[in-house]
């Protein structure tokens, strides 16, 4: 028989369940009422600590094992319990120890089910075996891209790109920008899209490398790690880095030395030594400064047409030139457009009208992509001279690689080009290194490097043995 639960004000004690004397579990309200049982005196309409049979001495206990038992028993079971108990009630029509608890469980119940929908595909493949795989992912602003590829034997040192199975692509996975939910989701889906078309499944998988911006805290990478660990087997290895670390890695071919400047959406500027020291400059975010961004410029140049239009600035071309773009009339729609959705991405985009204008000799939008150079070699600058890559005298050789689509090399106006130039001024020694491989690679093999690592290690203590 199920509990019956009166209509009172509720105060409701979370996580209590009876279990009736048939052994059938339910969930219900522990509440503090008017229509309560008294177990003092077994009647209804009080609680016992107001029992009045206890002033009129209508009933009389003097021994606790005297007391009536209850017909049920109550103890604590946590939500994992719960949610393992085959027996337990779990639907929204039960009586739930909370209206909120009951929403909140039925959403994850619900999340966890359509997030393993994207993992049907390996019922199709199961005992598929084949090599094991590393997972490399380098997760943006503007989007995520994943990698599977095959732990074989090649070199460090090599000059080719190494084998690539399966690429995958998805959405922004910077949860400073989509939240932390929306970026993980976007995470899986991209790591499953990516097993799927290699054809293998997650017991395959060696190792793990995702290199996402907005990772700029151990709390970051640790919420990472353990989120990454409820999705794949146990003996995964999990590496996960800044974004910055994988761009890196993939014009040092795996190697973690040197410089890396990135600059796409947002920009950072990321250094490592040979001993294992790091540091980094920039990549707070559009809010707290990465002028020298995509979304910075291009912000700058929206900023600059509102000003000309009020009369607070300067005649620009920038301001036909991005209402051509837009398709928009007058500058003053550029409000409604820019607030319909502030994504980062989406100004970032604006970038090469910016660069159009200064190639046609616009003196604002020239200002705006000098201002962006400087800033950006500001942030190496800053990197190079804290970790000393440059040596004591300033003149040692460090590859710089530059990532990104504000330093790329097709334009008359290459910022890229002015960047290195700003830099050899004070640090001759800056080597330009242009990727052969893409970042979420760079991030596989970071991974590879540490397991053919690992692997001599072990082999050089056996033969120590």
């Amino acid at each position: 028989m199920a509990h019956q639960v009166p209509q009172r004000n509720l105060k409701s004690v979370p996580n209590t369940m009876l279990v009736d004397d048939v052994g059938r579990k339910d969930i219900w309200f522990q509440t503090v009422g008017t229509e309560q049982m008294c177990y003092y005196c077994k009647e209804m309409g009080h609680i016992a600590t107001n029992c009045p049979n206890k002033k009129t001495g209508g009933i009389s206990w003097t021994k606790k094992e005297d007391l009536p038992k209850p017909e049920a028993r109550a103890f604590q079971m946590t939500i994992r319990d719960a949610n393992g108990d085959d027996e337990m009630s779990n639907g929204i029509e039960k009586k739930f120890v909370a209206h909120s608890w009951v929403i909140t469980r039925s959403d994850q119940v619900m999340k966890r089910e359509r997030h393993e929908e994207i993992w049907d595909f390996e019922h199709e493949l199961a005992g598929g075996g084949g090599p094991k795989l590393i997972l490399g992912l380098d997760g943006g602003t503007t989007n995520t891209i994943c990698i599977c590829m095959p732990i074989i034997p090649f070199t460090s040192n090599h000059h080719h790109s190494p084998p690539v199975y399966a690429r995958a692509v998805a959405g922004c996975s910077n949860h400073n920008s989509v939240g932390e939910t929306a970026a993980r989701e976007t995470l899986e889906q991209v790591m499953a899209e990516a097993l799927s078309k290699s054809g293998s499944t997650r017991s395959a998988v060696s190792a793990v490398c995702l290199a996402v911006s907005g990772v700029n805290h151990p709390t970051d990478q640790q919420r990472i790690l353990d989120w990454l660990r409820d999705i794949f087997p146990s003996d995964v290895e999990f590496f996960v880095e800044n974004d910055a670390v994988a761009a890196l890695a993939s014009g040092t071919m795996g190697k973690l030395h040197g410089c890396v400047l990135i600059a796409g959406t947002g920009t950072i500027a990321y250094g490592y030594t040979e001993d294992g020291r790091e540091a980094r400059a920039s990549g707070a975010g559009p809010i707290l400064g990465d002028w020298g961004s995509g979304y910075g410029i291009a912000a700058k140049a929206l900023t600059s047409v509102i000003r000309a239009y009020d009369g607070r600035g300067p005649e620009t071309l920038l301001t036909s030139s991005m209402l051509h773009q837009l398709q928009l009339s007058s500058p003053d729609e550029l409000i409604g457009w820019t607030y319909a959705d502030p994504s980062w991405a989406r100004i970032a985009n604006l970038v090469p009208v910016v660069v159009s204008c200064a190639e046609a000799g616009d003196q604002v939008a020239t200002d705006i992509l000098l201002h962006a150079v400087q800033e950006l070699a500001s942030s190496v600058k800053a990197v190079v001279r804290r970790l000393g890559l440059c040596g004591k005298d300033g003149k040692d050789s460090f590859p710089l690689v530059m990532v990104g689509g504000v330093l790329e090399t097709n334009r008359r106006w290459d910022i890229g080009k002015r960047v290195i130039s700003c830099l050899v001024k004070d640090f001759p020694g800056t080597r330009p290194v242009r990727p052969k491989v893409e970042p979420a690679v760079g991030a596989a093999l970071l991974a590879w490097n540490y397991l053919i690592e690992q692997s001599h290690q072990e082999h050089s203590d056996v033969d120590y043995d």
